[in-house]
C-alpha cells in the first residue's frame, strides 16, 4: 500500500513537472501555475471516484433487484405447489422486504 501511494505521487509529480513551463516566469507564477494543475488533477481523480462508486451502486441495486424477484417468484411456487407452503411464503416477506430496502437506500 505505501510502496503504491509512493509511486502514484511521484507519476503525479513526474506529470506535473513535464507540464510546468519554466521560461522566464516567476516563482510566484510557477507557484500558482502549480496549484490550479495540481487541483485540476485533484479533481479528476474525484470525479473518478465518484463513478466508479456510481458504477458499483448501480450494480448493486440491480443484482439485489433481481434477487428479490427470484426470492418472491421461487416462494410463490413454494407456496403454490403446497410443498413448503411455509419456506414460500417466508420467501415471499424477505422478497419484498428487500425490495423495500433497496428502494430506500436509492433515495
Amino acid at each position: 500500500m505505501r510502496r503504491a501511494l509512493v509511486a502514484s505521487l511521484m507519476v503525479i509529480l513526474l506529470l506535473l513537472a513535464v507540464e510546468v513551463r519554466c521560461g522566464g516566469n516567476s516563482s510566484e507564477n510557477m507557484t500558482n501555475d502549480f496549484n490550479v494543475r495540481f487541483n485540476s488533477m485533484i479533481k479528476r481523480v474525484k470525479d473518478m471516484i465518484i463513478l466508479v462508486l456510481n458504477l458499483i451502486k448501480d450494480a448493486a441495486v440491480e443484482v439485489g433487484r433481481i434477487m428479490a424477484g427470484a426470492l418472491i417468484a421461487l416462494g410463490v411456487v413454494l407456496w403454490a405447489s403446497d410443498i413448503f407452503s411455509y419456506k414460500g411464503k417466508k420467501l415471499i416477506i424477505s422478497g419484498i422486504i428487500l425490495l423495500i430496502i433497496i428502494e430506500i437506500l436509492i433515495i
